[in-house]
C-alpha cells in the first residue's frame, strides 16, 4: 500500500488537523534520501570507530569498566577544557575581551566532533550525551541529582530544558552555568528567545526526552 495513503488513513483517527498534516507531507526527494543514507553510513562508521577505541581488550564487547574508562578519558581531554577558564583559552587576540567570533571558534574546537569545520545540532547532541563536567555554580549543583559533584548527560539535559521555560518573546535569562554559555552566541551574558532555538535543536533527540 502507498506509504502516503497509509499515513493519511492512520491520521484519520487523530482528527482533521492531523489528516491535513499527513496529506501535505511530501515524501523525501531522491537527493534527500541520498543525503540521509550518506549520513547513516557516516554515523555507522563513527560508531564502529568509537567502539574499537573503547574496546580496550579487543574482545568485540564494550563492558562497564571500558565504558567508564572511556568516560574518564573523554573528561580529561574535553571536560577539563569545558571546566577551565574559557576567556584565557578563547581570547586568541589577547585583548582581554571575548568576541562572538572567538567564542564560536572555541566552541568549535570543543564540540566539532565530526571535524567538518562547523557546528551542527548533532555536534551538540553528541557532546551533551556523553558530557561529564564538574559542578561549579549553585545552578549546576541544583541539577546534580546523584550528588556526585559532576553533571552528566541526563542532568545537563534537565537543566537546559529548565532554561527553555519562559524564554519566549523578549524574555531573557542571565547566563548561570558553563552550559548556558555554550548557547550565548552573542556573548552578552544572557540567553534570549532567539538563542533558545539552538537549545531546542540540541536537546530534541537526547535520551529521556
Amino acid at each position: 500500500m502507498n506509504t502516503l495513503l497509509v499515513a493519511v488513513l492512520l491520521a484519520v483517527a487523530a482528527g482533521p488537523r492531523a489528516v491535513h498534516a499527513a496529506a501535505d507531507r511530501k515524501p523525501p526527494s531522491e537527493a534527500e534520501k541520498a543525503r540521509m543514507e550518506r549520513q547513516k553510513e557516516k554515523d555507522a562508521r563513527r560508531a564502529e570507530k568509537e567502539r574499537e577505541r573503547v574496546d580496550l581488550n579487543h574482545d568485540g564487547i564494550v563492558d562497564a569498566s571500558e565504558a567508564e574508562a572511556s568516560k574518564n578519558s573523554w573528561y580529561r581531554e574535553q571536560g577539563l577544557r569545558l571546566d577551565g577558564s574559557w576567556e584565557a583559552l578563547a581570547d586568541t587576540d589577547k585583548d582581554g575581551k571575548l568576541s562572538a567570533a572567538e567564542m564560536y571558534e572555541f566552541k568549535k574546537s570543543l564540540l566539532d566532533d565530526d571535524k567538518d569545520g562547523s557546528l551542527s545540532p548533532d555536534d551538540y547532541r553528541r557532546f551533551l550525551k556523553r558530557v561529564r563536567s564538574l559542578v561549579q555554580t549553585p545552578r549546576e549543583r541544583g541539577f546534580d541529582r546523584n550528588k556526585d559533584g559532576f553533571l552528566e548527560g541526563g542532568e545537563v539535559l534537565a537543566m537546559l530544558r529548565d532554561r527553555l521555560s519562559g524564554l519566549r518573546g523578549t524574555a531573557r535569562r542571565p547566563v548561570e552555568s558553563k552550559f548556558d554559555r555554550l548557547f550565548d552566541s552573542n556573548v552578552d551574558g544572557h540567553l534570549s528567545s532567539d538563542e533558545s532555538g539552538a537549545i531546542e535543536l540540541a536537546i530534541e533527540e537526547q535520551p529521556g526526552r
